[in-house]
């Protein structure tokens, strides 16, 4: 049986890799121009728009199936089905194992269960694929803090803010670390 569903997603895979390359070129361009937004944002609303428009891109493999398993991955994480959501994230990554935002999902979905090993190794994937991906970095900085590892920690959420100037409490964060690395309270 595992080896027919192996089989199926070889075949699905060859029908849909080179439709999702010829887009990957636009793709990237757009994202390019994104990011550029992004980092000459005057304001948090115009980096609200620039982050909305990216975590669009982001969700988007270029393979329908693909898109529509990492939404139905997502959905199950949302709902606490995390063997659900591992199950699909996992068939997501074997069909697309380009697509970094099925391998920030699941490093999403292992920092949840606690699994610190097993998101960063899936976190080293999304950055490896997309190095700007700074809710990666996010939770890459916040693995690290659970490993008591500060210093590190604040050079990831440092490199977020790098990215996108207006991230949620990456600011808060980095200031929190900075203190506790000088020795100051908090």
């Amino acid at each position: 049986m595992w080896h027919v569903f192996r089989c199926a997603l070889f075949a699905l895979a060859l029908l849909v890799g080179p439709a999702a390359h010829a887009a990957g070129d636009t793709t990237k361009a757009e994202l390019d121009g994104l990011f550029q937004l992004l980092a000459k944002a005057g304001d948090a609303t115009q980096a609200e728009a620039a982050e909305a428009q990216i975590w669009e891109h982001w969700l988007h493999s270029g393979s329908p199936s693909a898109d529509l398993l990492l939404m139905r991955g997502i959905e199950a994480l949302a709902r606490g089905e995390y063997a659900t959501s591992e199950q699909l994230l996992s068939t997501v990554i074997a069909l697309s194992p380009d697509f970094a935002e099925a391998w920030n999902k699941r490093a999403t979905l292992y920092y949840l269960q606690g699994k610190y090993d097993l998101s960063l190794l899936d976190i080293e994937h999304t950055l490896a694929l997309e190095p700007r991906h700074f809710g990666a970095l996010m939770g890459l900085g916040r693995i690290l803090e659970e490993y008591r590892q500060p210093e590190k920690a604040l050079d990831a959420f440092e490199r977020a803010k790098a990215i996108h100037p207006f991230l949620g409490e990456v600011d808060a964060e980095i200031t929190r670390l900075k203190n506790a690395l000088s020795g100051k309270r908090i």
